[in-house]
């Protein structure tokens, strides 16, 4: 799986994963996989607002993302 090998490339530490905030079916992934809302960023594209959900996860995989 993609996240072992992160794991196993990064340690410890925490991951980032950053959806654009329409995007139901990424963001029940990532939060499937143990990401957690840790904010989020709008930027302006192609002349529109355009708005991002950052998830954080331990890069262990172990307790909630801080």
């Amino acid at each position: 799986m993609v996240l072992d090998h992160v794991r196993r490339l990064c340690g410890e530490g925490q991951l980032r994963a950053v959806v654009q905030g329409w995007n139901e079916r990424s963001l029940r992934l990532a939060r499937g996989l143990g990401f957690r809302d840790a904010g989020t960023h709008r930027c302006v594209q192609d002349g529109g607002e355009v708005s991002y959900v950052v998830l954080l996860r331990p890069a262990d995989g172990s307790g909630p993302a801080g």
